[in-house]
């Protein structure tokens, strides 16, 4: 649609599930409670986890 390299492509995935991960948890954290946040927050970590992952099988391409 943009016309985005490969790198790029790759990065923005990556970019755009952390900071929707993040954001899920910052808007749960504040408008609801603790119990009703742990599923975003650990989401955080999943994202994180998948993205490291994810680098490591790109880098070998």
């Amino acid at each position: 649609m943009c016309n985005f390299d490969e790198l790029k492509k790759r990065a923005l995935t990556i970019e755009i599930g952390m900071q929707n991960a993040g954001l899920g948890s910052v808007l749960a954290l504040k408008h609801f409670s603790e119990k009703t946040a742990l599923p975003a927050v650990v989401f955080v970590f999943v994202c994180i986890f998948t993205a490291s992952i994810l680098t490591q099988v790109w880098g070998r391409k």
